[in-house]
């Protein structure tokens, strides 16, 4: 847009303001009385360059706690695209979500601070495993080790309780996890899975899930699961 050089220099100041405030280009050329205004839209690429958002530590920490407690879906992620890239996205996100589905492929989820175990009818039963007298060496070796290899006795309880000791300490300490075990057979996935949802008293599919050769558990909770079993191939 080009504006008349019968503009004072008030006026063309006035503009420049304006146009700031807008986001907009403003540039004056010629001298004298042919001296003339210009606005223009600023570049892409100028305009991504200047935008910037610079956000204090602690509000990084409000929207990362946010962020894990109400996961951004995959719809949202799209809309959140220009226009002109939303058709791609939907076409791959449809592709992949065929791809996991007939490979059983796990799905990825953003670690999140696992909830308050809940009080049932196997708790006496647990506190009778072998396994839960050294549930607090287990924990600290873990935290130690990039590796940890643990031998038991069958029926120890080193399937269904070790995963949920490392869930009740992430929960003591508000920290975000995820913790996937592989079962050799798709029954003993489910049956396992099933197993330790019972023993927090949740229903399958919401902290703890299970992912099997074209089935899975959480397909709706894929950003929620932080405990899931799956057979050893599809990992």
């Amino acid at each position: 847009m080009e504006f008349p050089s019968s503009f004072t220099s008030s006026e063309r100041a006035f503009v420049h303001r304006l146009c700031q405030s807008l986001g907009l280009v403003s540039k004056s050329k010629g001298k004298g009385a042919n001296r003339y205004l210009t606005v223009r839209k600023k570049d892409i690429s100028e305009a991504h360059a200047v935008m910037t958002c610079d956000l204090a530590l602690r509000t990084k920490h409000a929207i990362r706690s946010l962020i894990q407690s109400f996961p951004v879906t995959n719809k949202e992620r799209t809309e959140l695209l220009p226009k002109t890239e939303r058709g791609h996205a939907c076409a791959v996100e449809s592709e992949n979500k065929e791809v996991n589905k007939t490979s059983g492929r796990l799905n990825d989820g953003i670690p999140q601070v696992p909830v308050k175990r809940g009080e049932s009818e196997f708790d006496s039963f647990r506190q009778s495993l072998p396994v839960l007298e050294k549930q607090e060496e287990i924990v600290q070796i873990i935290k130690d080790n990039k590796i940890v290899l643990i031998i038991g006795e069958t029926g120890s309880g080193k399937t269904t309780q070790i995963p949920q000791f490392i869930l009740d300490d992430c929960y003591k300490n508000g920290t975000p996890c995820r913790v996937f075990c592989t079962q050799p057979r798709r029954l003993a996935a489910v049956a396992v899975a099933e197993r330790v949802a019972a023993e927090r008293r949740e229903k399958i599919g919401q902290t703890i899930g299970y992912q099997i050769r074209l089935e899975s558990s959480s397909a709706s909770f894929e950003d929620r699961c932080e405990d899931q079993h799956a057979v050893t191939n599809v990992m």
